[in-house]
């Protein structure tokens, strides 16, 4: 006998309790439900699904609860987006389902620009596949969306410069890197193409030294 929103309202709070007690699935049919509703119960149950299809690395119907929620959070919901898609692209990679991979990276991107994480898969698809140049651009394009995770990219970015035979083109990608976005492990891949294949161990010392004098740390004083 209750009156639509409040019966509404009541079957939210129902569905919070199955949540809270771990009964996933009568949760998911209650939500199902009040999310054809209209109004602030439509985008909360849509909300809690999300979260459901989550709880169950169901990435598929996490999305379709996103792109529901798209209208009405649009800049905080697009980086869950592209996260969702980064999850489908690590299955699809570890099924060797490369072109389906990429597919979802490439959604990843469109759905939030700055998603690092979606570069560095990009990135490891394509060395791993030999499409260096490829993976050359996905790396790079770390710097740009968000410096600070450059050191997650370094190693392998540098492999690949290794594998293109374009080593001045890295060592002028790091120097500016460093310069930018100063960091131990910068430091270390500088000094390793600066001085490694040399073997100037005495010019290596010098140059982390000096850095370490500017921006000093445990890591880099043990590699010292």
């Amino acid at each position: 006998g209750l009156a639509r929103d409040k019966l509404s309202l009541a079957q939210f709070e129902l569905a919070n309790d199955y949540m809270a007690a771990g009964l996933l699935d009568r949760a998911e049919r209650l939500l199902k439900d009040l999310s054809n509703e209209q109004g602030e119960v439509k985008w909360r149950s849509l909300e809690l699904l999300m979260e459901i299809y989550q709880q169950e690395k169901d990435w598929d119907r996490a999305i379709t609860c996103a792109l529901s929620l798209l209208p009405k959070q649009g800049a905080e919901i697009r980086p869950v987006l592209a996260h969702y898609c980064c999850e489908k692209a690590t299955i699809l990679m570890a099924n060797e389902e490369n072109t389906l991979a990429r597919r979802e990276l490439k959604r990843a991107l469109n759905y939030d620009t700055g998603c690092v994480r979606a570069s560095l898969l990009k990135g490891h698809l394509e060395a791993q596949t030999g499409h260096y140049r490829e993976a050359v651009k996905a790396f790079r394009r770390v710097k740009e969306q968000d410096p600070s995770y450059l050191p997650e990219s370094i190693p392998q970015l540098s492999e690949c410069y290794r594998e293109l035979g374009k080593e001045k083109e890295h060592r002028e990608f790091l120097l500016d890197c460093l310069q930018k976005k100063p960091s131990i492990t910068l430091v270390f891949a500088v000094a390793d193409l600066l001085y490694g294949k040399s073997g100037q161990e005495e010019q290596a010392q010098q140059f982390i030294s000096e850095q370490l004098a500017a921006r000093p740390s445990l890591k880099g004083v043990l590699h010292l």
